[in-house]
């Protein structure tokens, strides 16, 4: 199979990484460019940003009866560790509801393992403790991905 490169997107893609001072892509970003490079199997996923509110059918558009939920953060590596992968029902109140809780609760998670090793602490949070790391690390939060079970 012969899939054209969209080299025109994929450099609009790079472009507004490094006008956002990124030198890093999202995870959605990657899984973009794979598509974009001709990849014939890159996973299907939705990228749900802040504050957006998705269609039913955006929500259950993939195959299988579970759907991934990971938090979208320039700062967060380790997702796992303070809540930030979830595997829920794929049912659209199930995802919203999980969706919201995640942007909740990531960041309180976030700040409590922050505090308790510091050395580890992003640049942007050091000297930052409490309901101000807390609040900057909500500030980060780029959304939510929704990826394929």
């Amino acid at each position: 199979m012969n899939v054209p490169i969209d080299f025109d997107s994929i450099s609009q893609m790079l472009t507004q990484a490094d006008q956002e001072d990124r030198d890093f892509l999202y995870e959605y970003e990657v899984y973009s460019l794979l598509s974009r490079s001709g990849s014939e199997t890159p996973p299907k996923c939705n990228f749900i940003p802040r504050g957006a509110r998705p269609s039913d059918e955006e929500l259950s558009a993939f195959p299988g009866d579970k759907t991934v939920l990971k938090i979208v953060s320039p700062t967060i590596i380790h997702k796992t560790e303070v809540g930030g992968v979830r595997i829920v029902k794929k049912e659209t109140n199930a995802i919203r509801s999980a969706v919201r809780r995640m942007l909740y609760e990531v960041p309180e998670n976030y700040t409590a393992w922050i505090q308790a090793q510091p050395h580890a602490a992003p640049a942007q949070y050091k000297g930052l403790s409490g309901e101000a790391l807390t609040a900057a690390i909500s500030r980060d939060l780029k959304g939510v991905l929704q990826v394929q079970l």
